[in-house]
């Protein structure tokens, strides 16, 4: 009988004390690498996971760098690059730049190089033909001299006016690049934004009340399920370090862009949500996914985070289920590649080069415009006319005089312009002002001193449609790419 219950303890002493045993391994710094080694191995065994084509990584290469020329860039760049990727109907853009401080304030080079020029020579010319008509008054005695006092001061006046007109349209030159790059987010209409989660009260860079009472009212999530004061969980941050106001108010969301690195370096956990101040933050690119499931109904029970009713991309509504580690991360399965090969990537120097090319065609195109050239082109609508009202368009969408939608209208114009400018191009109007130039030259009664300019005038012609060519040639390689990978 003795030798039964000394057998019966057997059996609940021995795994005690072998698991016992373990557990106390695992304080071992040498047997927790050893675990992760082992976690490692694996992973390798376990099938690769399949990569969502869906997702592109746009990099800021050293191609890109070299290409706008300076590191840091101003964010005029980055808001450009926003305009041009909602054109391709990209679905959502994640920063996982932290724009936490403000900016130095940035040169509009559009309103720079197009509208202060037209400005100023149009009220010029003006001013020009106002003073020139009042001296042929004077001088054909339509205005007495005597009289020409009262004439001069309204003169005067229009002069000052002038220069106030003039003055207000210098300072818009100075542009805020900060809220610009809010202004475009709001446009993209689904860019999300990094609110970084401190594990102590320092901030890197000193928090407005404002900016906190914002992100504690808009980016949290509602977890059913959750109670911070019984639920340990989610890790506790004691601060946060939003992006600036100006660009996180005109995003669609934020998340914290936090990673969990172990002590040999390696990712292999990652948090799904945080905590501050009793409310949970996603991580950074959990709040996009959110938003394109639909935002379903998130609950917490026990080590599981369940999504209840995801909308699937097929329009099924489905529960996704999410298990977590004892610390609340979630285990990473990392694709068996290396970063270079993995996903969908794309340079941001494409989109940087698209505009350069374009700013190019429409500088030429104005050349082409007032020598007289585009009056060749058989469009139903002048091609720099289609163009500028797409500006307007977005110009309008930026001031919020228009919704974010009204893009659609922009991508279809935008589409007739370079549709009209391909046909200006395989047309025939370069021949026709050629041809044109040759009859000239060759009629009986042409002033042969003017050859030399009218020769001068037709390799003109041949260099700037040359020139628009082969930018047009190059614009449309990288549109044709944008519009596979955006």
């Amino acid at each position: 009988m003795k030798k039964i219950i000394l057998d019966k303890w057997k059996l609940f002493i021995i795994p005690a004390v072998v698991s016992g045993f373990f557990a106390l391994l695992l304080l071992l710094p040498v047997y927790r690498v050893a675990e992760k080694r082992i976690y490692d191995v694996l992973l390798n065994i376990k099938p690769s996971i399949e990569e969502r084509q869906e997702i592109l990584l746009l990099n800021i290469d050293d191609l890109a760098i070299a290409q706008v020329g300076v590191w840091p860039w101003s964010r005029d760049v980055v808001a450009d690059g926003l305009i041009l990727m909602k054109e391709f109907e990209t679905a959502y853009v994640v920063f996982d730049i932290e724009y936490v401080d403000r900016s130095p304030q940035g040169i509009d080079s559009r309103y720079l190089e197009e509208i202060i020029p037209d400005l100023f020579g149009s009220q010029f010319a003006g001013l020009k033909d106002n003073i020139t008509g009042l001296f042929t008054a004077i001088a054909n005695g339509s205005i007495r001299v005597q009289d020409a006092e009262d004439y001069v001061n309204d003169l005067a006046g229009l002069t000052d006016s002038l220069k106030d007109q003039l003055l207000n349209a210098v300072r818009h030159i100075a542009r805020d690049n900060d809220v610009y790059l809010g202004k475009t987010a709001r446009l993209f209409d689904t860019a999300f934004f990094t609110v970084n989660m401190l594990p102590d009260d320092i901030q890197l860079i000193n928090v407005r009340e404002d900016l906190t009472d914002y992100v504690k009212s808009n980016i949290p999530v509602k977890v059913t399920g959750f109670d911070p004061e019984k639920d340990k969980l989610f890790e506790k941050a004691k601060s946060i370090q939003p992006a600036i106001l100006p660009i996180i108010s005109k995003g669609k969301g934020a998340g914290f862009p936090n990673v969990v690195v172990d002590d040999d370096g390696v990712r292999r956990r990652i948090d799904v949500f945080k905590e501050y101040e009793g409310k949970l933050y996603p991580q950074l690119v959990a709040a996009p996914l959110l938003d394109y499931l639909g935002n379903p109904e998130i609950s917490v029970s026990g080590r599981r985070v369940t999504l209840k009713g995801a909308k699937y991309p097929d329009g099924s509504l489905r529960d996704i289920t999410i298990p977590l580690t004892e610390e609340g991360k979630m285990l990473i399965h990392w694709p068996k590649k290396l970063f270079a090969d993995s996903f969908r990537q794309l340079s941001f120097n494409n989109l940087v080069v698209h505009d350069k090319l374009l700013d190019n065609i429409i500088k030429n195109l104005d050349i082409m415009d007032k020598a007289g050239y585009l009056s060749f082109y058989g469009g139903d609508t002048p091609l720099l006319d289609l163009y500028r009202y797409s500006e307007g368009i977005r110009d309008d969408i930026l001031e919020e005089l228009r919704a974010p939608e009204e893009m659609e209208e922009y991508r279809s114009v935008r589409k007739m312009f370079f549709e009209g400018l391909g046909e200006l191009l395989d047309g025939n109007a370069e021949k026709a002002i050629i041809a044109r130039i040759d009859e000239i030259i060759a009629h009986p009664d042409f002033d042969t001193a003017k050859k030399d300019e009218y020769l001068a005038i037709r390799n003109e012609v041949e260099a700037v449609f040359n020139a628009v060519d082969g930018d047009y040639r190059k614009l449309m390689e990288i549109r044709v790419r944008l519009e596979k990978e955006l």
